[in-house]
């Protein structure tokens, strides 16, 4: 054996005490880090044991027995660093390794049982404040939920932001709230703050319960906006009636229609587009708009055509839609006070007349022939547009006019 090791050479041995050198040297690292941390344990440097610590179990995380200095156990000392420093859901693990590597010494092992039932009883009545806090927050939540459903009812759109105090501003300003109740409540469960926590519960209670008053103005709010707008829309559907029932006139006397007049029936018309797309979900003052123009373009359109009486268009408009009986009975119910009128009015009852006759309803023939023949006399006499009557109605009423013409000239 001596014999051996006289031949080794010096480099062998060199390389051999410079690998012990290095041995020693990485053993150091991990020592130095546990004596430091251990140190800052004992003069109260919570964060700085807790980094130091951290350091040595990187480099060695096995627990050793004692030696001449001291045993190393750094997850017992890391456990304990975080307990003081409040990190109880931290150091329980941390502690339950120490425990697991059986390296503690047995009046250490007493602390390490005693601290991690102190932090086990802490996260105990941290869950239940914090389970209560969670369960306000997510009733806030709720209601805020509530609230934006009832932001979107049409009838309250135009309404929700008015005012200083308005649905809007308040509605922000407790929602924001409530994500401070969830910020209080994430920092109070990770630093295990009961005040903190409690702090999130108090935002939250009163965040869900001013948001519930909103959400009840809001309702109340609407059930009284809603009678509103439906009664604006019964008028905008009466305006549109009225106004396409004068346009239909118009057009259907008036063929063709006078190129000053084009421009009155297609303002009429934009008007009622506009007006016949608005519905429940069109705020207030877009339906006062629409109503206002559709009347302003009725009152124009009348203004520019003198228009005749309500009863001579409703008879008119239901000669077109084929109620010719009915047609008959609304023209006997107008007196006609102008010249103009008074030839709208013969026209019309001619064409009843002649459409019953060719459907076989027409008792007397004759009425039909004497009926234009009068229509043909009168002072402001007025022709059938060619458009908008039957052939044969133009062909029997140009018949008989001519007649008539041919019976005067002889006379």
């Amino acid at each position: 054996m001596v014999g051996l090791m006289r031949a080794l050479t010096p480099r062998f041995w060199l390389l051999f005490l410079l690998g012990l050198a290095l041995g020693s040297g990485l053993n150091a690292d991990y020592r130095d880090s546990y004596k430091a941390g251990v140190d800052a344990f004992e003069s109260g440097q919570w964060q700085l044991a807790v980094e130091h610590l951290t350091a040595a179990i990187d480099q060695n995380p096995e627990a050793r027995g004692g030696t001449l200095v001291r045993r190393y156990t750094p997850y017992y000392y890391l456990g304990l660093a975080q307990v003081e420093l409040g990190r109880c859901r931290a150091a329980i693990p941390q502690l339950d390794e120490a425990e697991r590597q059986g390296k503690v010494r047995a009046r250490d092992l007493e602390t390490l049982v005693s601290r991690r039932q102190e932090c086990v009883d802490l996260i105990g009545r941290i869950d239940t404040v914090r389970q209560a806090a969670q369960v306000l927050v997510d009733e806030a939540e709720v209601a805020a939920a509530a609230v934006r459903r009832i932001e979107q009812t049409p009838v309250l759109r135009s309404e929700w932001a008015q005012g200083g105090n308005s649905f809007a501003s308040r509605q922000t300003h407790w929602t924001a709230q409530i994500a401070n109740a969830r910020q209080f409540l994430s920092e109070g469960d990770e630093g295990l703050d009961a005040a903190r926590i409690q702090e999130a519960s108090r935002i939250a209670a009163e965040a869900r319960d001013r948001l519930r008053e909103i959400e009840s103005e809001a309702n109340t709010r609407r059930r009284d906006l809603q009678p509103v707008v439906d009664s604006r829309l019964r008028e905008i559907r009466d305006a549109v009636a009225a106004t396409q029932r004068d346009l239909a006139f118009v057009r259907n006397l008036l063929a063709p229609v006078p190129e000053a007049l084009i421009p009155t029936l297609e303002a009429a018309d934009a008007a009622i587009a506009g007006a016949s797309a608005a519905d429940s979900s069109t705020p207030i003052p877009e339906l006062d708009h629409w109503l206002s123009e559709v009347r302003r373009e009725l009152r124009r359109l009348r203004a520019a055509v003198q228009a005749p009486p309500d009863a001579l268009m409703e008879a008119a408009e239901a000669y077109f839609r084929g109620d010719y009986g009915g047609s008959l009975e609304m023209l006997e119910t107008i007196n006609p006070s102008q010249n103009r009128v008074e030839s709208q009015v013969c026209l019309f009852r001619a064409a009843n007349l002649f459409a019953l006759s060719r459907l076989g309803s027409l008792a007397d023939s004759t009425a039909v022939t004497e009926q234009i023949d009068q229509c043909g006399r009168l002072d402001e006499a007025i022709a059938p547009p060619g458009d908008k009557f039957p052939p044969d109605f133009l062909t029997e009423w140009s018949r008989v006019i001519e007649e008539g013409t041919a019976v005067a000239t002889d006379g």
